[in-house]
């Protein structure tokens, strides 16, 4: 929450929460603000239906920044970095998914364990990982594509994952297979699919700026809680 209020690039601020953490976060949202306008939210329905309500109540329709709450190194600087680099390109893509290679993630990772898609660039393998931030239009936002998407978040690594994803999307099995057949289904193809799931245009955008690692070290696990601990008993192996 103090990043998003920290950053420059955010005009302002909406933090969507059960009902029984909104006095504690109208609380943090006050303590950090300053002068910038914000709102807390109740979180009703399921994860699509609480983004949307986010959309919702921004100040100005348009492209908004989505931060997940488990990112402890995220700073208001590496906020703006990210805008101005995603929102730069030049395209009209609706939804913007930033993501690492694998060989970023193993060298700015730290002690971070994590699973990535198997991909294809231009004919040869390439693998990646989704960052824990999207940038979206807040006029295209699809709660039930949203829905779907987080409910096959663990696709990669789970077997509940890959449930999830037979159970949500069956039209995309065949190609989900040959994925693995060919060793990766092309970003630009993901891109035509998830983007016709969605009903707007999806862009999958790789990053390479060391700026970035702070939106892939997030805590989902007891494993993740551990591997922060550490990390802060030796912060030279933070950015």
């Amino acid at each position: 929450m103090r990043a998003l209020f920290e950053a420059r690039s955010i005009s302002d601020v909406v933090v969507v929460g059960n009902h029984d953490q909104t006095e504690q976060l109208e609380k943090l949202a006050s303590q950090y603000a300053r002068e910038k306008p914000y709102r807390i939210v109740e979180a009703v329905g399921h994860i699509g239906e609480i983004v949307a309500s986010g959309a919702e109540h921004i100040h100005l329709p348009g492209y908004f920044f989505i931060l997940q709450a488990d990112l402890p190194y995220v700073s208001g600087s590496s906020i703006d970095l990210a805008a101005l680099e995603v929102l730069g390109l030049p395209d009209n893509a609706k939804v913007y998914f930033p993501a690492v290679s694998r060989e970023f993630f193993a060298r700015w990772g730290g002690s971070w364990r994590r699973s990535f898609l198997p991909l294809s660039a231009n004919g040869k393998p390439k693998r990646l990982k989704m960052l824990d931030f999207v940038i979206a239009d807040s006029r295209y936002i699809n709660p039930e594509f949203v829905r779907k998407f987080y409910n096959i978040r663990t696709f990669t690594r789970s077997l509940k994952g890959k449930l999830n994803f037979a159970r949500e999307f069956p039209s995309c099995i065949p190609i989900a297979l040959m994925s693995y057949l060919r060793r990766g289904i092309s970003i630009s193809d993901l891109e035509d699919i998830v983007s016709n799931l969605n009903g707007s245009q999806i862009r999958i955008v790789e990053v390479s700026n060391p700026a970035y690692a702070v939106f892939m070290k997030d805590i989902d696990t007891k494993g993740d809680y551990q591997t922060y601990r550490w990390s802060e008993k030796h912060p030279h192996n933070n950015l």
